[in-house]
């Protein structure tokens, strides 16, 4: 069989996911192959590495407990403590045998369980090499929706793990399954210490060019901002993490019967065929090395038949020198230290890789958007989370002084951090699980948010002096609140900012009476609006201390009045101190927005729209599912024109439109806001027509932008986005829509050189520029067909999304500043909390910061969190890129907490496990993009 053919049916079967794809190889297996291809002598030498490993998905078709504990055989027969189990005691019956291990969110489950005598086994085996944690993380994260500062907390915390538990420090990333690669994950691992990147999903027409140029290996540069310095070396699986087809044992694949006596002697048979399979991989690599996994999905909980049955092989291969190749148990590492030892001139690799296809119409651009209610959901946790250590580092509460009080907050946190550390996962996030699935993901969101609202109320009451009964509105982005809503007295409101400069931001609390004032933490009365639609709200704005506090207070006042809102036909205009808004009389569509300073007026639609999701054709059985975006038909939401809803107050103007029964939004303008902010809320997508739907919102200009749009990589740098191009020769298109979406973390831009329309966007989702000027991004997505790629079910969920996205027009000059700082505002907002206590609030301390000053707005403050050891890990980050004309910036720490000094500072890496200057001084410098990380002592 010709060796590219092959290669494309592993392609195409590695897609399916588990056994059925192994069976299907199986299937296309060689019946017979000239044996010259494997017994010539003038073959070079093949070293060959054979990866023992389990590919433990923390959560997928079974949530993480049911994997770890193997509940649920009837969707999934797999359960991670029995691999742990089996795989220990595998190992210590034979000293050549090895095994690699990635998520530490199982393993720490099985860790805590074992008794002393095995975990001296297990760091026994650890430290001879022979049980190797490679990646590290909580999971295996995603890296098209997860946001950096995700990747970069759950990294860290399985890193810590093994620093505390093993003393060692991950040197390979591993991400073997994440659909499509980011050019932000290398940059990450590679400032994390990793030598090398090794991975598996990428366009199979890519892979299909390596496979013929041998360029499976090669040096990534992912940061134009630090070319060089973060290049890393890496490694393209061929086709894909699974067992060579036929040799997976635990599968039930033909055993290895190397003894004459019996019946069924097979070994030269299945020899021939093994050298065959690996002499193949050899032809496409620069070198006579050879990867070869050996393991597949929750694997080797049988491990004596996968490694009986390989030491057969290994045996008769070796002793055999015609076969002029030696097999052994490896691991990545130890593979990479082989290759590098050949001092190889290896060619260079920019960007990203995304969006990734596994074949002809099948592009896997549909898990961006994919159950955005919980792609938002992990967005807010990861403000919380962040906000709570921030607030434990910064109190009283000390590992010295009291071990009890802390140890108790540590256990609290944790809940927070399995639970977010879980769910950015590659197949949590990217909605690409079973239902019930993403329902256990939510119950353990909202399980650690519940966990740190507690230390947060604590640690807030702290500051405050006093013990105020606080309570939170989770639900206050769908103006539910019953803190706010019920008929008790006066409403305290306490807002911390976890963003290190002063905020002004714009507060809306739902009420049921419009008698309300609302007064500072001075007891001074401000300016607030109370705005009718569905129910009452009540407008105001807070200023809010860096990575601080202040109060403010709702009072019973006499009945006010309160702007009603009026439906409109005809030219309407709504406009702040900046812009001018428009509307079309004849559409009810915004039609234009004007500059109010420079004059200037843009022409702009926007409109909602729905791809009808394919069901398979003629030409291909293809549908459109979790995973892969495939539309066929293009229709508006609305096909009459829309009536506006006005409200005009001297805070915010806004209308609301409705497009249909289940989509509306509202376009609001705050005052002196230079954002422009674009709510949309989806109800259950009407699908009574049989046809699944899948929807977008498209902004259309008259910038000339010539095919390109920009998009961030994981919330870093911006990655240019050329129309239909890609990185190799002469791509086959067969699906132009879907072909040129691709990831938006925190913002999209499209620009003819001088102006920019920036879109910033509060949770991951996919976009696009289909034509010149207009960029478009999917809200919501409802399919009725499964993609056949393992989940086994449809995207048919029915929750209601509600969601913003900001947008302005710039000049190309000023745009970074405004993309850079409202993205992360937007994306950080601050974090409420309600009281009705009666207190006399006069004596407590209403206005707080752990600052002394605003850090520039340069910077961000990353992360503020106390370790088990009571050191503090300080990371700070450099906002923008080279590209955005940025330049260095220098930071001195030394005096900059308002109730804390630092004694001791070293700079350490990304992940905070290895020490990188043990006396580094408090004068921090960053360059563009840069984050550095540091372990405080106060």
């Amino acid at each position: 069989m010709n060796a590219l053919i092959f290669l494309s049916l592993i392609l195409t079967s590695f897609a399916l996911r588990n056994e059925d794809k192994h069976k299907n190889l199986v299937q296309d297996l060689p019946k017979s192959f000239d044996e010259s291809l494997i017994l010539d002598p003038q073959l070079p030498t093949l070293d060959v590495h054979i990866i023992a490993h389990s590919h433990d998905d923390v959560g997928w078709l079974k949530s993480v407990d049911e994997y770890y504990s193997g509940f649920n055989t009837s969707i999934q027969d797999a359960g991670v403590q029995y691999i742990l189990d089996n795989v220990i005691d595998a190992l210590q019956q034979n000293s050549d045998r090895r095994f690699i291990y990635v998520e530490i969110a199982f393993f720490e489950r099985w860790w805590r369980e074992q008794d002393e005598s095995k975990k001296n086994i297990v760091r026994q085996l650890v430290k001879n090499g022979r049980f190797e944690f490679i990646n590290g993380g909580w999971c295996m994260n995603d890296e098209a929706t997860t946001h950096f500062s995700a990747t970069i907390d759950q990294m860290t915390l399985g890193h810590q793990f093994l620093l505390r538990e093993f003393g060692v420090k991950p040197r390979i990333g591993w991400h073997i399954d994440p659909f499509g690669h980011s050019a932000t994950q290398a940059t990450l691992f590679s400032k994390m210490g990793f030598d090398a990147f090794f991975f598996g999903r990428i366009d199979y027409q890519e892979q299909n060019w390596r496979n013929a140029t041998k360029e499976y290996e090669f040096i990534w540069r992912n940061s134009k901002s630090l070319p060089g310095e973060t290049d890393i070396w890496s490694h393209v699986l061929y086709a894909s993490y699974s067992y060579l087809p036929g040799f997976a044992w635990e599968y039930g694949d033909e055993p290895i019967q190397d003894d004459k006596r019996l019946f069924r002697y097979n070994v030269k048979q299945r020899a021939d065929l093994f050298a065959y399979l690996i002499r193949q991989r050899a032809s496409t690599l620069k070198h006579n090395s050879v990867l070869i996994p050996f393991g597949e999905d929750f694997q080797f909980e049988k491990p004596n038949v996968n490694f009986k049955n390989m030491e057969k092989l290994m045996k008769y291969i070796n002793n055999r020198p015609e076969y002029n190749m030696k097999l052994r148990y490896s691991t990545p590492s130890m593979y990479y230290d082989t290759v590098k030892s050949y001092n190889i001139d290896w060619k260079m690799r920019e960007g990203d890789f995304f969006p990734y296809a596994d074949r002809d119409h099948a592009y896997w651009t549909g898990f961006y958007t994919s159950k955005p209610t919980l792609k938002g959901y992990a967005r807010e946790m990861n403000n919380l989370a962040h906000s709570t250590d921030q607030l434990f580092s910064t109190s009283s509460v000390s590992i010295k002084q009291n071990r009890t009080k802390f140890q108790e907050i540590v256990e609290k946190i944790a809940v927070m951090d399995d639970a977010y550390g879980i769910v950015q996962h590659h197949d949590a996030i990217a909605g690409t699980e079973k239902q019930h699935v993403a329902e256990d993901y939510a119950v353990r969101l909202a399980m650690g948010q519940a966990s740190v609202q507690t230390v947060i109320s604590e640690l807030i009451n702290q500051k405050l002096g006093g013990k105020t009964q606080f309570s939170f509105c989770p639900l206050l982005n769908e103006s539910k609140c019953e803190a706010t809503t019920s008929d008790a007295g006066d409403i305290s409101i306490v807002f911390y900012n976890p963003i290190g400069w002063t905020r002004n931001e714009f507060i809306r609390i739902p009420i049921n009476s419009p008698n309300w004032k609302v007064f500072d933490y001075n007891s001074l009365p401000i300016d607030s609006q109370i705005i009718k639609s569905k129910g009452l709200e009540l407008l105001f704005r807070a200023t809010i201390p860096p990575l601080g506090y202040s109060t403010y207070f709702l009072r019973k006042s006499s009945k006010r009045s309160f702007e009603l809102s009026n439906r409109f036909r005809g030219e309407l205009n709504i406009e702040n101190d900046i812009w001018a808004l428009t509307f079309s009389p004849s559409t009810g569509l915004l039609s234009s927005i004007t500059n109010k300073s420079s004059k200037k007026s843009y022409p702009i639609t926007q409109n909602y729209f729905w791809y009808q999701s394919s069901v398979g054709d003629k030409q291909n059985s293809q549908a459109s599912g979790a995973y892969i975006f495939r539309p066929n038909g293009f229709f508006p939401v609305s096909k009459s024109p829309i009536v506006n809803v006005f409200t005009n107050g001297s805070l915010v103007q806004e209308v609301n439109q409705r497009f249909s029964p289940w989509l509306s939004q509202s376009i609001r303008l705050y005052k002196s806001q230079e954002l422009i902010e674009f709510r949309t809320t989806v109800n259950a997508i009407d699908v009574s027509d049989g046809i699944g739907k899948e929807v977008i919102t498209r902004f259309s200009t008259g910038l000339q932008t010539q095919g390109k749009w920009f998009t961030d990589s994981q919330g870093i740098e911006m990655i240019e986005r050329i129309r239909d191009k890609r990185p190799w020769p002469v791509p086959n298109i067969t699906e132009p829509i879907s072909w040129n979406y691709v990831p938006m973390n925190d913002a999209a831009f499209i620009s003819d050189g001088s102006t920019k329309l920036t879109v910033i966007t509060d949770r991951s989702r996919g976009c696009a520029s289909l034509r010149d000027g207009e960029i478009e991004s999917m809200i919501q997505r409802r399919t009725l067909r499964d993609d056949r790629r393992g989940v086994g079910e449809p995207l048919n969920g029915t929750e209601t999304v509600t969601t913003s996205q900001w947008i302005s027009f710039n000049s190309a000059g000023n745009a970074p500043k405004l993309q850079r700082t409202q993205a992360l505002l937007r994306n950080n907002p601050p974090i409420i909390l309600f009281s009705r206590d009666n207190q006399d609030w006069s004596k407590k301390k209403l206005y707080w910061s752990a600052l002394n000053r605003d850090i520039p707005d340069t910077l961000r403050i990353l992360n503020l969190r106390t370790l088990s050891d009571g050191s503090v890990l300080f990371r700070i980050h450099h906002l923008y890129s080279k590209e955005e004309s940025a330049s260095s910036v220098q930071i001195d720490i030394q005096n900059l907490f308002s109730e804390k000094k630092i004694s001791s500072i070293q700079e350490v890496s990304l992940s905070a496990n290895r020490i990188l200057n043990a006396k580094a001084s408090t004068k921090i410098m960053l360059r563009p993009t840069e984050i550095k990380s540091f372990l405080l002592q106060f």
